[in-house]
């Protein structure tokens, strides 16, 4: 419940010239868990037991119910019509909004490709020639997190170059990245395009967000929830994916198969049109404050 809550609380409440770089710091915040999360629960595992990597959590989470209750500002309660169920009525609507339903082949593809990569770099670095340990190669997916510090920059990028681009741009990049991984049996040259990799999906990441949110409308509630959910659904997938490629070829095709479905990907933002009003930078003006500013 709480992703799409979080992105919808961030699209209402934002401005617009500020929406993709609060959802580019949402957007590192969750690509960062993935990563920091391991790390974390090796380390809890190691100096005391597994269950205390749900005592900590659940002591977090309990203070960060407080925090946010107290500290962040409240949002206009609406009073929704209909039943419990009409919310699912409501999916119907997204798919009848032009240009949409393509962003959620790009949700379902990130994830496919950002788990997808995680579950074979794993068994790609236990093997030979590397023969890393455990906690070796989660050190080594940590250095993705340099990569991921790109997405609280996605506004000025957005800004300048327009959502679309910017999610072009990060497709490709991440589809590079993944590429080069196996292209050079070398540690150092692997990370340096992991980092590659991981600066691509967060900048992907965060103009996907404010392209759906901009595209839905009114609807922008439910389509990011329906986002959510493609991107779990390929999360689910990634793992399938990645198994049954490396049974087949090896890690090396699995990481060339990942990076050519994000490239293949970047042909789906051609088929995105965007009316002149959403690609607009800045807020327009009411008509009066216009016209003092003028005078």
């Amino acid at each position: 419940m709480f992703p799409p809550s979080v992105l919808a609380y961030a699209i209402e409440m934002f401005p617009t010239k500020k929406r993709v770089t609060i959802l580019g710091f949402i957007s590192t915040a969750f690509l960062m868990a993935s990563i920091v999360g391991q790390i974390y629960s090796s380390t809890v595992i190691l100096e005391l037991s597994w269950r205390y990597v749900f005592y900590i959590l659940g002591i977090v989470y309990f203070i960060s119910f407080f925090l946010i209750t107290l500290c962040i500002p409240k949002d206009i309660i609406q009073k929704p019509e209909g039943n419990f169920f009409s919310p699912l009525k409501r999916i119907g609507g997204i798919f009848k909004k032009k240009s949409l339903p393509f962003c959620y082949i790009i949700s379902s593809t990130l994830f496919i490709a950002l788990v997808g990569f995680f579950s074979t770099l794993g068994s790609y670095l236990s093997s030979a020639p590397f023969s890393l340990s455990h906690q070796e190669i989660l050190w080594v997916r940590a250095a993705g997190i340099i990569g991921m510090l790109v997405s609280p920059f996605d506004g000025k990028l957005v800004a300048r170059f327009g959502v679309k681009n910017v999610l072009c741009c990060g497709l490709i990049l991440a589809g590079i990245g993944l590429g080069l991984v196996g292209a050079w049996e070398n540690l150092a040259f692997l990370i340096l395009a992991s980092i590659v990799f991981a600066a691509g999906i967060a900048m992907a990441l965060p103009a996907l967000l404010s392209l759906i949110g901009t595209l839905a409308g009114e609807l922008r509630a439910s389509a990011l929830s329906f986002h959510m959910f493609m991107l779990f659904i390929g999360a689910s997938l990634g793992p399938i994916v990645s198994v049954y490629l490396t049974g087949i070829k090896g890690h090396v095709f699995t990481f060339e198969v990942l990076a050519g479905l994000l490239l293949l990907s970047t042909i789906v933002p051609f088929f995105i049109r965007l009316e002149k009003k959403e690609t607009a930078a800045t807020p327009i003006h009411p008509p009066n404050q216009t016209n003092v500013e003028h005078h």
